[in-house]
């Protein structure tokens, strides 16, 4: 009984209308009985129900210019999910932990790629990615590695960038 009057409620239903205890719970206040409209979802309105000053706020310039932005950024989103794939392919290429052809080899260095992207897109050199690198190779993975080995890898994994910063990539893979 108490799910049902507070249903009633919650639709705008006069809740003395139906048969409410006396204890006066579930009745309404008299300064709230007015009937509150019914939410369009259960009207079965939609957009084209809306108010006028509603759909204004779609076509009006500062809309353009939102969408313009919100556009803009999933692009970039798009290309930073990208930029991840493609690093992640560079160091499973490079494979310093031999992981490659072994069942979830693959995702062994994802975690790594976002940080790398990270340092691309703020248009680090590569010679600070190949330090970043090498310090990963040695300290986290305590795998040997050359400082040559982690630049060319670095190299790679900033051409990646070249094409979110505007540039021509540079085809040295």
């Amino acid at each position: 009984m108490a799910l049902d009057i507070v249903a009633l409620i919650a639709f705008g239903v006069n809740a003395h209308d139906e048969e409410a205890p006396e204890s006066g719970i579930g009745r309404r206040d008299d300064r709230r009985q007015q009937e509150r409209p019914m939410p369009s979802c259960l009207r079965g309105g939609g957009p084209s129900h809306s108010p006028s000053w509603i759909r204004q706020i779609f076509v009006s310039e500062g809309a353009q210019e939102r969408n313009v932005d919100d556009e803009q950024a999933s692009n970039d989103r798009v290309a930073t999910k990208q930029m991840r794939i493609d690093v992640n392919r560079i160091l499973l290429s490079w494979d310093p932990l031999c992981v490659k052809g072994l069942r979830g080899g693959d995702r062994e260095y994802e975690p790594y790629a976002g940080p790398l992207v990270v340092m691309v897109k703020k248009n680090e050199d590569p010679m600070v990615i190949a330090r970043r690198l090498e310090e990963i190779a040695t300290q986290e993975w305590r795998v040997p590695v050359t400082f040559e080995k982690c630049y060319t890898v670095a190299k790679k994994i900033y051409n990646v960038g070249a094409v979110f910063r505007g540039e021509n990539p540079q085809h040295t893979i």
